[in-house]
């Protein structure tokens, strides 16, 4: 199971999910600690058929995991330079013989 911050040049990170389940705006949710201030990092570049969100940290760079929700894959995106928005690439796919919501447990197509 994913953290649900991550800790990343001095401030925690959270997914936020604004607005209702149709209109939803999905954002990442930061926290300076020193400086004590909230900023909010924008994800209008991922489309609203990608399903879950988690962050995680890889090689010093802040990064979305995907889970679309119309296909079996995980997409990790990563923001090479830490603020700059269009800096997002999608760097990693990861094609899956069954479906998984990241990070959670749980599967999909499988009676228990």
């Amino acid at each position: 199971m994913l953290d649900p911050a991550v800790l990343l040049n001095g401030c925690l990170h959270w997914v936020t999910y604004l607005g209702n389940q149709s209109e939803r705006h999905v954002t990442i949710l930061s926290f300076n600690v020193a400086k004590e201030e909230i900023n909010v990092i924008e994800l209008s570049h991922l489309s609203k058929e990608e399903r879950f969100f988690d962050l995680l940290v890889l090689g010093e760079r802040l990064c979305v995991v995907v889970d679309h929700a119309s296909y079996c894959d995980i997409a990790i995106w990563v923001m090479k330079e830490y603020g700059v928005h269009s800096s997002w690439a999608k760097e990693y796919v990861f094609i899956l013989e069954f479906a998984v919501l990241f990070g959670r447990g749980i599967m999909r197509g499988y009676k228990l």
